[in-house]
Parts: structure tokens; sequence; C-alpha cells
């Protein structure tokens, strides 16, 4: 909270002074907000005022009588010599009438049609002059919606006879502003060279959008202070300002939907991004924000941990000096977030990491696609996938020549589609431990991999649709291909390569359940496993244990050799996310596991009075075992057999050595009970049930306050797990 306080305050002084400086070098607010909105001949010049308000707006030419132009009505101002002023008022909230659904947007501009139709001229003043004709001055409160947008060009021709004056300012004072006030204010602008200061900290939906859009000569480009954002309120604002070297500071920490958006899309001049604070995303927020910046060749922080629907959608996409990409730290994505983040990013060498377990549709979509300086790619842990969460993510990536291990069991639609299509330099493939495929999944997922030799594909079922569709076409006319036993592959680009020679594997893959170890305060993932008639040995990674129940506790044995006995049910433990058992025997190698069931079992275990069978299961935060008793069990299930047992209870795994850290009272679990227990002994009034060894949560050798806030975290931990 105070690196916060201190960066808003150092933010603050930046701003203040660099608004100081604008006033100490120009006539702007000094003497220009009591100067009405001016246009001044550089040449002789038309200017047509085509007036949609609902009011009249009055003009005077060199200080003369004033004149009026109607409501729906326009016309043109000639400015006969240089240095002739033609000065705008009126008393509308808004200058955007509309007909039917659709809007018309007054316009101050050079129509083609007036006697000087080239003529050039400067703007400067007070545009509040149109809102207010006798006291603009003072005024900074807008009303009217749409209020001026695209009031200096509302047509699709450049205006390149405005420009900037060179010491007096355009001034836009208002403070509190409505939706889409500014929206277009300076569209194709060309003449414009620097930016009037935009002083509201608070903004209206749309406020700024594309308020200097494709202003290329714009240069000098003001602060914005705005601490409360609107809905799309910067989306554009910048879009196609080539000239642009230096973005202003975003001191906003809380951000809203599309709210920079596009902001600075197409600045191929801006060279360095501003620090964006914020850790509260919205949707959309930052899509597309330097797309197309072609000298940006630093990222800014994302500090992120928890994202939003398409928050970084295209955020660098073409900028291709960018040679590092930011941290990305969050674990828990959404639909599409960094969906073409870094496309054709051609600099870009290195990918970040990419810590989340869990997928979202198209979270890691196209992400790193045409990144062709791209070498090394991110390892991707995740077991839980999601449609098309990586399709086309590494396709292009020339350079790339390892994939990443993808160690998910369960696929969904579309999840590799093209992932890693024309990387022409890659020459091994990740391990593809999958079970079982889905539609599409594999899709064009090698594609063009020119040099690509060596795939491992462990699926024991790909009757889905298209779920290896050209997935390895040109490809290496030779290579390996391991796969598991007894699975019909076709031969060509839609299976395994004409030409490779295929090797065939008796491993078995499986994806445990996550669980938090409380005493090693370190994460364990825990499975089960039985076959009738086949004997399996288990990876180095993984444990091994035989169980017997001894009252309501569940007794381990560890099995020295990692042997898996045919009949045998095991429980399995391991600190990685993915297990490997290999066949031992000549027996069993495939038809006992079809996707989520084990199958056969029926004759195997039979139903027999007074009997339970309890099998894995992870209703709390430790593995467990619940009544089971059908002819054909889950998936990576081991069944207990409790002779003459009715009764259905849970039986808990405990620690080998019976304790459990944080258990102040002793009940076999975490919870808010334990934090009520430690508190009461450090009153010094503990309970009968007070364990002063489980209490010791941070294993410090006393139990003090910090034990308190150890377990309070655990049990967060394991709310949010």
């Amino acid at each position: 909270m105070r690196q916060a306080r201190l960066f808003l305050m150092m933010a603050f002084i930046a701003f203040a002074t660099e608004v100081s400086a604008q006033e100490d070098n120009s006539e702007s607010w000094s003497s220009m907000k009591a100067t009405p909105l001016t246009f001044e001949a550089i040449e002789p010049a038309s200017i047509c005022f085509e007036n949609h308000a609902a009011g009249p707006v009055t003009y005077r030419v060199n200080d003369g009588e004033p004149q009026e132009i109607a409501a729906g009505k326009q016309e043109w101002i000639d400015l006969d010599n240089p240095g002739d002023k033609v000065c705008f008022y009126g008393d509308n909230a808004s200058y955007t009438g509309t007909i039917g659904n659709s809007y018309r947007y007054s316009s101050i501009y050079d129509d083609g049609y007036g006697e000087y139709e080239d003529g050039h001229y400067y703007v400067y003043g007070n545009i509040m002059s149109l809102v207010n004709s006798t006291d603009f001055a003072t005024a900074t409160t807008l009303t009217g919606s749409n209020a001026f947008a695209y009031l200096f060009n509302n047509r699709s021709w450049d205006n390149t006879e405005m420009k900037s004056h060179p010491t007096k300012d355009l001034v836009l004072p208002a403070t509190t502003l409505t939706a889409d006030c500014y929206e277009g204010l300076f569209y194709k602008c060309k003449g414009l060279t620097r930016a009037p200061a935009l002083p509201a900290t608070t903004l209206a939906a749309n406020c700024y959008k594309e308020m200097f859009r494709e202003c290329t000569n714009l240069e000098a480009v003001t602060p914005l202070p705005a601490t409360t954002l609107a809905s799309s309120c910067y989306s554009g604002m910048f879009y196609g300002c080539t000239g642009v070297t230096t973005a202003p500071a975003l001191p906003a920490t809380t951000l809203t939907i599309n709210c920079y958006q596009r902001m600075f899309s197409g600045c191929t001049s801006l060279d360095a991004a501003p620090a964006l604070p914020s850790t509260n995303l919205a949707q959309g927020c930052y899509q597309q924000m330097f797309q197309g910046c072609t000298n940006l060749s630093a990222a800014p922080t994302l500090p992120a941990t928890t994202l939003a629907y398409y928050c970084y959608d295209y955020m660098f996409s073409g900028c291709a000096s960018l040679k590092e990409a930011p941290a990305l730290p969050a674990t828990v994505l959404t639909s599409s977030c960094y969906y073409g983040m870094f496309v054709a990013c051609t600099s870009l060498t290195s990918a970040p990491t990419l810590p989340a377990t869990e997928m979202a549709g198209k979270c890691y979509e196209a992400m790193f696609s045409d990144c062709t300086s791209l070498t090394a790619a991110p390892a991707l842990p995740a077991l839980q996938l999601a449609d098309e969460c990586y399709s086309g993510m590494f396709s292009g990536c020339t350079a790339l020549t390892t994939a990443p291990d993808l160690p998910a069991l369960q696929l969904a639609d579309g999840c590799y589609s093209g992932m890693f299509s024309d990387c022409s330099a890659l020459t091994t493939a990740p391990d593809l431990l999958a079970s079982k495929l889905r539609d599409n999944c594999y899709e064009d997922m090698f594609k063009g991999c020119t040099n690509l030799n060596a795939v491992k594909c462990l699926a024991s079922s790909i009757s889905a649709e298209d779920c290896t569709c050209s997935w390895l076409e040109d490809v290496s006319p030779t290579g390996t291909f391991t796969m598991a036993a007894s699975v019909r592959w076709k031969e060509g680009e839609d299976g395994i390569p004409t030409g490779w020679t295929v090797v065939e594997t008796n491993e078995q893959v499986l994806a445990p359940t996550r669980f938090y170890n409380r005493k090693d305060k370190v994460y364990d993932y825990w499975t089960t496993f039985y076959h009738p008639t086949a004997n399996f040995e288990a990876d180095a990674s993984t444990t091994v244990y035989t169980a017997t129940v001894n009252g309501d506790v569940l007794d381990l044995t560890e099995v020295a050799d990692g042997i898996i006995m045919a009949g045998q049910g095991v429980l399995l433990k391991s600190s990685k996310a993915s297990m490997t058992l290999t066949l031992t025997s000549q027996t069993g190698t495939a038809s006992y596991y079809d996707g989520n069931q084990l199958l056969g079992s029926a004759t195997d275990i039979e139903q027999e009075s007074h009997t339970s069978y309890y099998v894995f299961d992870d209703g709390f935060d430790e593995p467990t075992f619940d009544d089971f008793s059908y002819d054909v069990i889950p998936a990576q299930t081991v069944y207990i057999k409790l002779s003459d047992a009715e009764e259905v209870f849970w039986i808990d795994v405990l620690p080998p050595d019976g304790t459990l850290s944080g258990d102040a009272n002793g009940d076999g679990k975490v919870d808010i009970a334990d934090v009520a227990e430690i508190v009461n002994y450090l009153k010094d009034s503990p309970s009968a049930l007070f364990n002063a060894a489980n209490a010791d949560a941070d294993d410090d050798g006393e139990v003090t306050p910090d034990d308190v806030i150890t377990v309070v975290n655990m049990i967060l931990e394991n709310i949010n797990h």
C-alpha cells in the first residue's frame, strides 16, 4: 500500500511539473481561456462551419459584427488576408444531432468549396465558447453527450489546413466530461503538432476515443492525469500518430472495459511505453494497445495475476523491435486473455514463463505466431486444457528448435490446432501424453515444420474427428514415431508420416490429483491404480504404496522396487503433475483402459455381501476414499476391501508421523477452529485439545502470533486450490 501511495504521489508531481512547464512556455491557460475558439489565417483561407447542434452558432470575423449560423445550416467564411481571424460562440450542450438512429456531427473544416480552398490557418482559444458564449473563461463542465465529437473533421479526407499555433494553445478546460465528448475531435487533422492539455481526472465512456486518430504530425502529447477511467475512454486515442515518440504517464490502477484499447496502435515512432501499474484488469483493457509500434523495444511491467477477457489481446502484435517480453505471473486465465499478444514480434528471442496450470478458451491462441527469432518456448505445465487454448501458439516461429513438453492428459476441442505450424527449424516435438483426443485438438499442429523428425504420442484413442488432421504435413521425410502399443494409426500426414520408423511403447501415463501438503508446505500429486492381469513399474519420481485399513486410518506401506503387481490396488504419489507406468509383463496392454473408465473389472471386483470397496476421491485437502461397489469403476482408482464393513465413512490419509502442521486442536484437519485454538493459547487459556507441536505451523520451535498468520494462509491456500 505504501509503495502504491508513493507511486501515485510521484506520478502527480511529474504531472504537475509537466503542466506547469507547458503553462510557462506558452500563452495557453493564462490568456487563451479568455479567448473564444479562434481560427487565424496563415494565408488566405476559407473555413466552413456545418452546424448540427440544436441551436444557432454565432461568429465574428476580425471582431466585426456577429453573424448567425442556424441549426441544420452551414456557412463558408473567407479569411482574405494572413492574420484575419474568425471567432465562434454558442450555447449548445452538444454539437451532435441525430436523424433517426444516425448521428449528424457538426464540423469546422475546409470543405473544398470556399474561395481559398487550400488556405492554411491556425486554431487556438477556448473551445468552451461554443457551449457558454458569455462565461466560457470559467466554464469547466460539459453536459451533453458527443459534445464536440468529430468537430474538426467529420469527413474521411485529411484535414491538412488546420495547424497548431506556435505559442497560442487550443484550450479544452472541462474537468466534468460526458460520454463521447471528444470522440474523433481531431480525426485526421494532420497539421496538428501538439495536443491540448486535458485536465480531467475522472473520465466518461468513450470521452477520448480516437481523439487524435491519424494525426501523423502530432509530436507533443499532453499529460493524462486521470485516475478514474470509464469504458473505452482512451480507445484509439493516438491510433496512427506516427510522429509520437513518448507516451504520457497512465497512473490509473483500476481499469475498465476496453479503456486502453488500441490507444497507441500504429504509433511507429513510439520508443517507450508508459508504466502500467494496474493489477485490476478489465475486459479488453490493453487490447491492441501497442499494435504496430515497430520502434518499441521494451515492454512495460505487467504485474496482474488475475486476468480478464481479451485483456492482452494483440497488445504488442507487430512490435518488430521488441526484444524481451514482460513477465506474465498470472495463474488464473480467462478466455482469449493472451490471444495474439506477441504476433509478428520478429525480434523476440525468448518467451516469458507461463505458470498457469488450468487453461481457458483460446487463452494462448496465436500468442507467439510469426515470432521468427523465437528460439526457446516456455514450459506449458497445464493438465486441464480448454477449447483452442494453444491453437496456433507458435505458428510461424521458424527459429524454434525445441518444443515444450505437453503433459495434459485430457484435451479439449482444437486445443493444439496449428500450434507449431511452419516452424521450419523444429527438430523434436514435445511428448504428447494425452490418453484420449478430442475433435481437431492436434489439427495442423506441426504443419510445415520441415526439420521435425521425432514425435512421441501415447494416446490410446485417436478416433475423434480430425484430431490429427494434417498435423505432420511437410515434416522431415524420415524420423521416429513413438506410440502406445496396440493403437492403430493410419499412414501419412494425418497420422504417422510415410517413411518414418515406428517404435511401440507400453508406457501408461496418469494424471494425478494435486493436494496441498500442510506439513511440508508443498504440493503433492496423488492417484490410485489397479490392473487385474498385468504388472507395471512406476517412474523414478513416483512412490508406490499398498494400503491397509487400521480402524479409521489408512496405513501406507511403500513398495521399495516400485513394481505394481497384477490384481493389487495401490496409491501413487509424485512431486510431478504426471506419472508414467511401464508394462513389465506381456498381458493386458491397453484393453483395460479407455478414456475415463477402467474396463473389465466386473469379473475381478464382484459385489459381495457385507463388503464395501473404498475408492480414491478428493473431497478434502488430502487423498480420501469413499464407498464404491459398482461393476465398472472410474479410471485411475483403486479398491480397498473392508471385510464385513457396512458403514460408509471417510478414511483420511494422515502424515506418516501422525502430526499435521497447523492442526492445533488435533482433529485431523486445519480450519478456523485451529486459529481460535492458537489465539486461546497465546491468551494463556489453552483447551485440553491443544497440540503444541501442530500449532507451531511455521516450524520455528515456538508458538507465536506468526503461527496464526501461517494457519490463516494455509486455510486460504486450500480454498484457492
